[in-house]
């Protein structure tokens, strides 16, 4: 099943990334989206929208995690 990911990047506005399956890693999405937005991936956090509290680097302690999981 092929997922595509809409991220609101640093700009303010909505891009999607296409690619994505229930097998990518949490690190592959982030990897992914600091390539596109051109940022060290080691700077970059996740987070849900509305919520910058509740990131995806604290969320998932295991960011080898797969989408589907």
């Amino acid at each position: 099943m092929a997922i595509n990911l809409t991220y609101k990047g640093l700009t303010g506005l909505r891009r999607t990334l296409t690619g994505f399956d229930e097998t990518t890693t949490v690190d592959n999405l982030i990897a992914t989206i600091a390539a596109d937005e051109e940022l060290d991936s080691n700077y970059y956090v996740l987070s849900k929208e509305g919520d910058p509290t509740n990131t995806l680097s604290t969320s998932y302690s295991d960011s080898s995690a797969t989408v589907a999981s």
